[in-house]
């Protein structure tokens, strides 16, 4: 098993970047961290793509009334 000490380098932490905890604690905040590397990365590719996002659909009306489907009951439904 990796040390904490080089679980923080791999996810691109500084040397000198201090997590408080035990070891257990440590090592778990280390592997739920996003790298800062990662994370800047995607939001230029974000930035920078040229599809079509989210918000160039905020304001539009839906094309047509869509309905659900009714549920149908299947053997082994309760």
């Amino acid at each position: 098993m990796l040390q904490p000490r080089e679980l923080k380098r791999a996810q691109g932490f500084p040397d000198d970047y201090e997590i408080r905890g035990n070891k257990t604690e440590t090592t778990r905040q280390i592997g739920n961290a996003v790298p800062v590397t990662l994370a800047q990365r995607l939001v230029e590719s974000l930035l920078s793509s040229s599809e079509p996002a989210l918000t160039d659909y905020v304001d539009q009306e839906p094309a047509a009334e869509q309905s659900v489907p009714a549920r149908s009951s299947t053997a082994g439904d309760d």
